[in-house]
């Protein structure tokens, strides 16, 4: 959510990030960045050889001018030692390594990757050798499934909320309780999960199922 002053001249470029010069140790690794605004790229404007973009999501910025709002890279796709931009996900072609879409692969405002969206653009498709965080920016492994994934968030399937609702009947003189476990995100399918019932602080498992 940051804006360049002065969005009408032709330099107030890159509301998100402004990468200029020949700057080789450049490097935007892992980020999602979103909701800024510029003259010419809302989210990165990256002029000639400025330096590198790996695993990051740039999405929802707006721009004044130029053929995208999100992302504007000079040169395009390549710089003489590597490839400048690579693993990410924008609105626009950059090079042959980035994933091009038109909705954002996340959830708002929580800018965390959604599972429906993201699975094909983003979860597990980052480059592991460009990215030495142990965390991602929710304190969460940085790396699950064994591939980083694209932008600031790491989709962990196993971070998920479980319990249980117990239904309140008397019958023929007994309260009986019936015991259904939940499980968050609906989108895990709770006949996948063991469940295991452990009744009264018991150390063996009353039931199962």
């Amino acid at each position: 959510s940051n804006k360049v002053n002065s969005r009408t001249r032709s330099t107030a470029n890159g509301g998100g990030v402004c990468m200029e010069g020949n700057k080789a140790d450049a490097k935007i690794v892992n980020c999602t960045i979103a909701h800024n605004d510029a003259y010419q790229g809302g989210g990165i404007y990256r002029a000639a050889s400025a330096g590198f973009v790996y695993n990051t999501i740039v999405f929802d910025n707006t721009a004044n001018a130029g053929d995208d709002a999100n992302f504007i890279s000079v040169d395009n796709k390549t710089r003489p030692t590597a490839t400048s931009v690579s693993n990410c996900c924008t609105s626009v072609e950059i090079g042959g390594l980035c994933h091009k879409v038109s909705a954002a692969p996340y959830e708002m405002p929580s800018y965390e990757l959604n599972a429906s969206t993201a699975s094909g653009t983003c979860i597990d498709l980052g480059n592991d050798d460009v990215c030495t965080d142990a965390t991602d920016y929710a304190g969460n492994g940085r790396v699950f499934n064994g591939i980083v994934d694209i932008g600031c968030f790491e989709y962990c399937k196993s971070s998920v909320e479980v319990g249980f609702t117990a239904s309140d009947v008397l019958y023929a003189g007994v309260r009986k309780v019936e015991l259904k476990a939940t499980i968050v995100p609906t989108s895990i399918d709770i006949t996948t999960c063991a469940c295991t019932w452990y009744f009264d602080g018991a150390e063996e498992p009353s039931a199962t199922g």
